[in-house]
C-alpha cells in the first residue's frame, strides 16, 4: 500500500463554526498567512509537490474572495531558513509573530494526511484523503476555530492502473485544486464574519473624499511621547487624509506607539499630512521621514 499519510477519518465535509474574538479585527480586513504543519512524520512533508499544490490552490481561493494573503517565503526569506521541514505549530506561529514587512493578524496552519487503499473493485486503487486544520489569533494565540475536509474512497476518482509512486504523487497532486476549493471555501465562509462591518469610525470618512482608488503603499508610523488623548486626535485625521486605504496599530508599550499605515499617496505628500496635523493641533513635535517609515517625536512634553 502506497501511504503518503495517515488514514482519513470517514467524513465527506465538516466545517468547524468559528467563534472569532472581536480582537482579530483590525481596521480593514485580515492579513492572512496560510501554512502547512508537517510535525506528524505520516503527514505530507513540506515542499513536496502535492504540499506546494494545496497550499498555493488555498490562498488562490482565499485571494479570490477578498482576502489578503500574502506568501510566506516572501515575508520571511531574509531571516528564516526556507528549508525547514516537520514544523510544528509552535513554530508556525512563532514565525508569523516575526513578520515585520506587513502586520499578519491570523495564521491558517493546514495538515494533509492522505492514503491509498485496494478498492472494492478488483484491480482498482482508491484515495483518501484529509486536510484538517485551525485558525490562530497571530496576537493573542487564541485558537478560532477548524475545519476538516475529508473524502473516503471512492468519493474522487480511482487511480490509473500500474500507477507507481510518481505516479500516485502526481495523481494526488491533480487533486489538490478540489481539495483547495472545499478548505478555501469553507475557511473564506468563517472568515467573512471577521471582514463584515467594521467599527465604527474605523475605516475613512466617505464625506472627506479619502478613500484608496489604486494600489496603496505601507508605511510604518512611530509616534513617542504622545498623551492618549493626543494620540486619539491624531488617529481621527490619520483617515481624513487623500489617498487613504486602511490603517491599524501594532503596538503601544505607554510611550511609544506604533501604527502600520496603508495610502495611495506618497511618502512626500503623507509627510505633509502629518505635519499639517501637528501644525493644526498646536503639537510641537520633531519629525523624521524615511521612504517608509516616520518617526514623531513630542517635544516639551516634560
Amino acid at each position: 500500500m502506497f501511504n503518503l499519510a495517515r488514514g482519513a477519518i470517514p467524513a465527506a465535509l465538516t466545517a468547524a463554526a468559528l467563534a472569532f474574538a472581536p480582537s482579530l479585527l483590525a481596521a480593514d480586513g485580515l492579513n492572512l498567512l496560510v501554512m502547512g504543519q508537517d510535525a506528524d512524520l505520516d503527514s505530507v512533508e513540506r515542499h513536496s509537490p502535492i504540499f506546494d499544490r494545496v497550499l498555493q490552490a488555498i490562498a488562490g481561493e482565499l485571494r479570490a474572495r477578498g482576502f489578503e494573503v500574502y506568501d510566506e517565503t516572501a515575508t520571511t526569506m531574509d531571516f528564516y531558513d526556507q528549508s525547514r521541514v516537520r514544523r510544528s505549530d509552535a513554530e508556525l506561529i512563532s514565525l508569523a509573530r516575526t513578520v515585520q514587512i506587513v502586520p499578519i493578524d491570523a495564521v491558517t496552519a493546514f495538515e494533509i494526511h492522505a492514503t491509498t487503499v485496494p478498492s472494492v473493485y478488483d484491480g482498482l486503487t482508491d484515495l483518501r484523503l484529509r486536510i484538517t486544520g485551525r485558525v490562530v489569533n497571530v496576537v493573542t494565540g487564541l485558537t478560532l476555530g477548524g475545519y476538516e475536509v475529508s473524502y473516503r474512497p471512492g468519493e474522487l476518482p480511482s487511480l490509473p492502473l500500474r500507477c507507481h509512486r510518481d505516479c500516485q504523487i502526481a495523481f494526488v497532486g491533480d487533486q489538490a485544486a478540489v481539495i483547495a476549493r472545499d478548505v478555501g471555501a469553507a475557511l473564506a465562509a468563517q472568515l467573512a464574519q471577521l471582514s463584515a462591518p467594521t467599527q465604527a469610525g474605523a475605516g475613512p470618512d466617505p464625506e472627506a473624499g479619502a478613500i484608496c482608488d489604486g494600489t496603496p503603499s505601507a508605511f510604518t508610523l512611530t509616534f513617542t511621547g504622545f498623551t492618549p488623548e493626543e494620540m486619539s486626535r491624531i488617529g481621527s485625521f490619520l483617515t481624513l487624509f487623500k489617498g487613504y486605504a486602511q490603517h491599524r496599530p501594532l503596538g503601544n508599550d505607554g510611550n511609544r506607539s506604533e501604527v502600520w499605515y496603508e495610502t495611495c499617496a506618497d511618502a512626500a505628500r503623507l509627510e505633509a499630512n502629518l505635519r499639517a496635523v501637528f501644525e493644526q493641533t498646536g503639537m510641537d513635535v520633531w519629525l523624521e521621514a524615511d521612504e517608509h517609515e516616520f518617526a514623531a517625536a513630542r517635544i516639551g512634553t516634560e
